[in-house]
């Protein structure tokens, strides 16, 4: 689920990358590139129950 959400948000910033520059958004390209990194490289806090679904969420 975690990948997904990532590839989705990543997916419409390169979209607007090149939505009106064939060749890119320098700023845009950028900032994918950044979140890419940080999102998909930071591991999952064990503590987000939406992030490890074998935990049971305490109320």
């Amino acid at each position: 689920r975690r990948v997904a959400m990532a590839v989705d948000a990543l997916d419409d910033l390169l979209q607007r990358a090149f939505r009106e520059d064939p060749r890119g958004d320098d700023w845009v390209l950028a900032e994918a590139a950044r979140m890419m990194a940080l999102y998909l490289t930071t591991p999952p806090k064990a503590e987000n129950p939406s992030e490890n679904p074998s935990e049971e969420p305490t109320a």
